[in-house]
């Protein structure tokens, strides 16, 4: 028989960044800082002091921030980096602090999202677009949360110089004292049962009705799912919170993509077991398996589809709208070769089914 199925697999990018496992040089530091301390409480004091007094703001990284690419810049961002150059923006900070925890036994994981700065001329606070991130942290069954970059200095304005001055204000803090600066992307971070709306943190707007959930059950539910589930749920949580959140409908988007590549691949390989080996054991596994090829390909189809579509929700006005509209061209193209590789199928089934006539 001729060769009749053609695969093709495509590379989807996402500004999510994979997870890490902890590295050999993050755990050596995390042994040395914590040597001695015996209890959750210390050890995590013990890492925000490390981190905050040995880690400098990176001013030049942060200038740089619109002409490197993501993966330049949070690749600079990676624990081992941040250790080896005494230097970090939050990613960095955020990153080390998260790292260190894990390390010694301690749950903590990095939220991203905005904030507000005291304006030096008026004193006000102020919505600052910038992404910043910061860290949630277990200790004693209880969650906190903590700013090590901003805990670690500032920035003199007048001079442009990074001034380290340890900052006790957002070390250990609770929800609703920290939602006064920061606001999550993802409203579970907030700790708080009625999270407040992005609308509301920028302009003091309610919304006609709050969002509500319990965060405890559902930080629960969030401790016991895969990294990319967990990346998943805090999209659909944070594409909820804020219809606006571009970055949540890429992430969505990758990750049905992303899922789509993954059986795309078990669907390839099922299919090569009896492809054009041109036996009577081959026809017998084609026939045996035809539902599930069939089944399969309909799966990835759909989670495609499903790709397609949270990527095409990225306004052409957004910064990531040319990545979601390649990533728009790759779907298409994805779609019209399981179209293709079905008839194919349709073909191959067809002349076997003829051959035991």
């Amino acid at each position: 028989m001729k060769k009749g199925i053609y695969f093709l697999l495509f590379s989807f990018f996402s500004l999510a960044v994979s997870a890490q496992s902890v590295s050999p040089s993050v755990k050596r530091l995390a042994s040395q800082i914590t040597d001695g301390v015996h209890t959750d409480s210390l050890k995590v004091r013990a890492i925000y002091e490390w981190v905050t007094d040995n880690i400098a703001y990176d001013i030049d990284l942060f200038n740089e921030m619109n002409i490197k690419t993501v993966e330049q810049y949070a690749e600079a961002q990676k624990s081992d980096k941040v250790i080896h150059r005494k230097k970090a923006v939050c990613m960095g900070y955020t990153n080390l602090f998260q790292d260190l925890c894990n390390a010694s036994g301690i749950k903590a994981y990095s939220v991203p999202g905005y904030c507000k700065s005291r304006d030096p001329r008026t004193n006000a606070m102020i919505f600052s677009s910038e992404r910043h991130s910061w860290n949630a942290v277990k200790i004693n069954n209880r969650w906190y949360l903590c700013d090590p970059t901003w805990g670690a200095g500032s920035i003199n304005m007048r001079t442009g110089l990074f001034v380290k001055n340890l900052n006790e204000e957002f070390y250990l803090t609770e929800g609703k004292t920290f939602i006064k600066r920061h606001i999550p992307l993802d409203p579970l971070w907030q700790f708080l049962d009625s999270p407040i709306s992005m609308q509301e943190f920028r302009y003091g707007q309610k919304p006609a009705r709050p969002l509500k959930f319990n965060y405890l059950d559902t930080l629960k539910v969030y401790e016991t799912l895969a990294i990319d589930q967990q990346k998943l749920n805090a999209d659909f949580r944070s594409l909820r919170f804020d219809a606006s959140n571009d970055e949540a409908k890429s992430g969505i988007g990758y990750y049905y993509a992303k899922r789509a590549e993954v059986d795309s691949k078990a669907w390839h390989d099922l299919v090569m077991s009896f492809m054009n080996k041109n036996t009577s054991d081959s026809y017998r596994r084609a026939r045996e398996q035809k539902d599930r090829v069939y089944s399969l390909l309909a799966s990835i189809e759909k989670d495609m589809n499903q790709a397609r579509y949270y990527y095409s929700l990225v306004p052409p006005n957004s910064e990531l709208s040319r990545m979601a509209l390649n990533n728009m061209r790759n779907a298409d193209n994805y779609l019209r070769f399981i179209e293709q590789n079905r008839d194919n199928l349709a073909k191959y089934y067809d002349a076997i089914k003829k051959m035991r006539q």
